[in-house]
């Protein structure tokens, strides 16, 4: 659709998934905060098995050609203290430092830049050429994932031959880089300093639907599909981004759909 500024970026309904949404197939991951657990104070969380870095793009969906570096890093470690929280209310993400070193590794290989939490002047060539990350969550445990395409729609697949159903968060720069245009420069929103676990935030969450799953005891992700077109090199207009260029980006604008199943269809606008 056509980016509304006075439009609310995003939605809220209780009750299961408004139909009308143009989405992908939704995908399970296992909600590892689900019960009556008093010892953690997440209601929503999940444990992530792997990162990836492909080389540009600002594609929603992995396409199962695409060159990925893989990110090197103890998963039990990453998850400590229950798992990686899933908390859309806060803006970045805040990742384990236990992967640091091997995203800043793979990071340097594919741009030869060293990565930065510092201010950055990019063109908008330069914002979409930059790594997509994608991240890989285990799957609920009772869920084949079967609706969806194990290749193109929010699945692992190859990446993982022997995890193939896994949820798989694709989050181009688009995303994870956030402008200022008061200073008119970019900064990532992609943080490894956590020294006590991880937590996905809305930069994650950005351009898709998210189903928590209350009667299952899941989280349901899909890739939103409806405010995208693509970028043409005529769209490149120097280190500021074009006026409208929140419609030029697929998933530039936070459009996050969050819904709660298991209730009433309550939509809040």
């Amino acid at each position: 659709g056509t980016f509304d500024p006075l439009r609310p970026a995003g939605m809220i309904t209780l009750g299961g998934v408004d139909q009308n949404l143009k989405i992908t197939p939704i995908v399970y991951a296992n909600n590892i905060y689900a019960g009556d657990d008093s010892s953690t104070s997440a209601s929503y969380g999940v444990y992530v098995k792997g990162i990836f870095l492909t080389k540009g793009s600002v594609k929603r969906k992995y396409s199962g050609d695409d060159n990925v570096h893989p990110i090197l890093f103890d998963a039990t470690s990453f998850n400590a203290g229950g798992g990686t929280v899933i908390d859309n209310g806060f803006h970045g993400s805040i990742l384990s430092s236990v992967a640091k070193d091997a995203f800043v590794k793979e990071w340097l290989d594919i741009t030869g830049t060293a990565y930065s939490y510092d201010p950055i002047k990019l063109t908008l060539k330069d914002l979409l050429s930059l790594p997509t990350i994608l991240i890989q969550i285990e799957a609920h445990m009772t869920s084949d994932n079967s609706g969806a395409n194990k290749s193109t729609d929010g699945m692992v697949g190859s990446l993982d031959p022997d995890a193939p159903n896994d949820v798989l968060l694709t989050v181009p720069a688009t995303e994870y880089m956030k402008y200022d245009r008061n200073a008119r420069t970019y900064r990532s929103t992609i943080s490894f300093e956590s020294q006590s676990g991880t937590v996905l935030g809305a930069n994650v969450m950005q351009g898709k639907v998210v189903l928590f799953d209350v009667v299952n005891d899941r989280i349901g992700f899909a890739h939103h599909n409806g405010c995208e077109r693509a970028v043409t090199d005529g769209d490149v207009m120097g280190t500021e981004p074009p006026s409208d260029w929140m419609t030029l980006v697929p998933s530039a604008m936070n459009h996050t759909n969050i819904t709660m199943a298991g209730g009433e269809d309550i939509e809040l606008m």
